[in-house]
């Protein structure tokens, strides 16, 4: 089971990913025209795995071919200002389960790589798993033993976290066999539909992750800026045009900036407040006081910086999102796209740099979590009103 996730839930839970890993499996087969499922499934554990487009995984790392020895892909990162490297060897299977006797056949994979005599694995017909075999081999020459790590990955469509007692015992002797070595480190993980599950999410967001520069109205002889910090955690309040929060919402993917917002876009048509600003903002006798009418915008970033140049004065923003301001952004980009968004519309923009996910999803909820003040309510504004409560 997913931990925290138990019972029929997290059965559930777990067939879900299986079955969305398998409906991907096939995309790829279809998308790329390959032979068939599992050459699609060691595709898709590549490029989830080391985080590469499947179009750009090496060639030279799939050793997966006859006499492979239950070994699919080794890949090497050298570190050469390190003076270390680390190889990764998978096995990767197209199955719905974790076997024992895999693990068996991986130990006399791993005996062939790192072991056997090059007389006796030149001899082998699979070009691939010799050259890297010999490329290993060199490795451990160039930096030492002591300065290389290997994970190995058994990966499958499986339930990584129930492994029967005879897979959990051929588990322990491969790695006590090579946990004695020497090796900097050595690991031999289980990959499966929950894992890769991850992998997906953590490579979607990362596609969608926006870093943008922002222009900024700034007077150094007059506040523009307000800057507040606590610990790791710091905030800017600046102004900026609303032509620049325009273009920063057409960056791509769409509405990617707005990944983290709880509320996706009303319309302006039939929404009040949404034509109200649209109103505002296009009318020459309005848009002035845009800055004025408007909430503003909330963002949170992993990083900002403030670029005080003399003819540039901008913010550098990293892996931004726009919390709260959803309404009044589009609606901006909206009249932008029609060319109606005037030029001295302005929009004051609250800014948080915090790499707490928990302090951002709380910046997300109270920045959208205020009482509703509907139109009676502004009647005890009204002249009249105000001049009733003094008399009383």
């Amino acid at each position: 089971m997913s931990p925290g996730v138990s019972g029929d839930l997290g059965l559930e839970n777990f067939r879900m990913r299986q079955t969305w890993i398998e409906e991907k499996t096939e995309q790829i087969k279809k998308l790329y025209t390959l032979e068939d499922n599992g050459e699609a499934f060691l595709n898709l554990a590549y490029s989830l795995i080391f985080d590469v487009g499947i179009n750009d995984i090496d060639a030279e790392d799939i050793v997966d071919d006859e006499q492979d020895k239950q070994i699919d892909i080794i890949r090497i990162d050298e570190n050469e200002n390190a003076n270390s490297a680390h190889i990764y060897i998978l096995q990767v299977k197209n199955e719905s389960g974790f076997k024992s006797t895999v693990v068996s056949q991986l130990k006399n994979g791993l005996s062939w790589i790192f072991s056997v005599s090059k007389n006796e694995y030149e001899k082998l017909n699979n070009i691939n798993f010799v050259n890297k075999i010999a490329e290993v081999r060199d490795i451990r020459l160039k930096y030492g033993i002591q300065s290389i790590s290997v994970t190995v990955y058994y990966v499958a469509n499986g339930n990584a976290l129930d492994l029967s007692p005879e897979y959990l015992q051929e588990k322990r002797t491969l790695e006590s066999g090579y946990n004695n070595i020497g090796f900097k480190e050595f690991e031999f993980r289980e990959i499966g539909a929950f894992e890769l599950f991850d992998y997906l999410k953590t490579s979607e967001q990362a596609k969608r992750k926006i870093d943008a520069k922002i222009e900024i109205v700034y007077d150094v002889n007059k506040p523009s800026i307000i800057n507040y910090s606590t610990g790791e955690t710091k905030a800017m309040i600046c102004t900026t045009k609303a032509k620049d929060l325009a273009e920063l919402a057409c960056i791509e993917p769409k509405d990617a900036i707005f990944d983290m917002n709880v509320r996706s876009f009303y319309g302006i048509e039939g929404n009040l407040v949404n034509s109200d600003i649209y109103s505002t903002c296009t009318k020459t006798t309005d848009s002035s006081l845009f800055w004025f009418l408007n909430n503003g915008v909330t963002m949170v970033c992993d990083q900002f910086s403030f670029a005080n140049d003399p003819d540039y004065h901008f913010v550098d923003l990293k892996n931004v999102q726009i919390v709260n301001g959803c309404q009044t952004t589009v609606t901006l980009r909206e009249a932008f796209m029609k060319g109606e968004l005037k030029e001295n519309v302005h929009i004051l923009l609250r800014i948080y740099q915090t790499s707490n996910p928990s302090l951002t999803n709380r910046i997300t909820l109270t920045t959208n979590n205020q009482n509703k003040i509907v139109g009676r309510d502004l009647k005890a504004n009204d002249m009249i009103q105000a001049d009733i409560q003094k008399v009383m």
